[in-house]
């Protein structure tokens, strides 16, 4: 039977690039939905990272580790952009078959062993932005020039993005992705990434999503798409959860239908 860590970020707030979140009370929620709602997962492995210049209280430490999370510290390489950081959180060692990165804002509100239980190297989420924004074919120039840099051979555009269901380049959303152990993902994510950035320009906003479709096609690895019940983007549908919701990435405070009574404990 395989194993599984779930992990994330549980650094204090940064007023910085895109915009300031709280991942510290973030975490905490996540790992009680996960702890209170994961079915048969309930008691996965948890780790969170967070850098050394953003450290989480004292008390906000204690709490996780009462939940049975596992805190590990960091240097922080790019602190004005501290997205980067679920890369540095990739690179730490895990002793389990597997190893998924959920964004700290997601909620978990049905059983993981679905999402969890796949046999691929790498599982990944259709961005739901990604056809009318960054894997559209109005973007082909851009993604030349990246995998020109990159040296890799581009894929063909087969990735549905689930807003609109149509067909995109090879792009994914980080917020949410599974992989394989086993496999040496971690450093070609890091290498994709990180060279994405040092590039500046367009692909600098979304720097870690561009980097993982990379990593992915790059690495060779096998994969298989999330669907969108276990990575539903409360934001992008009016503010209203689909009624087959598993997992909502809510990106803000104001999810309102989240009945659980644990939604509103940090």
């Amino acid at each position: 039977m395989s194993s599984y860590t779930i992990f994330s970020i549980c650094e204090s707030e940064r007023n910085v690039y895109p915009h300031p979140k709280n991942y510290e009370s973030y975490a905490i929620r996540l790992a009680r939905s996960i702890r209170k709602n994961g079915g048969k997962y309930s008691d996965i492995k948890i780790k969170m990272w967070y850098g050394y210049d953003a450290p989480p209280s004292a008390e906000s430490i204690a709490t996780l580790m009462e939940l049975g999370c596992e805190i590990f510290g960091g240097e922080c390489p790019y602190p004005n952009y501290p997205v980067y950081n679920k890369i540095e959180a990739c690179q730490m060692r895990f002793d389990t078959d597997y190893a998924m990165w959920m964004d700290s804002d997601m909620y978990v509100m049905g059983d993981l062993a679905p999402l969890l239980e796949c046999d691929k190297d790498i599982l990944v989420s259709p961005d739901q932005k990604s056809t009318h924004r960054w894997s559209s074919s109005e973007q082909d120039l851009l993604w030349e020039k990246i995998y020109s840099v990159l040296n890799v051979e581009r894929p063909p555009k087969n990735i549905p993005c689930h807003l609109d269901g149509l067909v995109g380049n090879f792009y994914f959303c980080s917020g949410l992705f599974q992989f394989r152990t086993g496999v040496e993902f971690p450093e070609i994510y890091k290498q994709c990434a990180s060279r994405i950035l040092s590039l500046g320009g367009p692909f600098i906003e979304n720097f870690t999503q561009t980097g993982l479709g990379m990593a992915v096609h790059k690495g060779g690895y096998s994969y298989s798409l999330i669907p969108e019940k276990y990575h539903y983007f409360y934001a992008l549908h009016d503010r209203k959860l689909a009624e087959d919701t598993q997992i909502v990435h809510y990106q803000d405070n104001r999810v309102t239908e989240i009945k659980d009574g644990d939604w509103n404990v940090i």
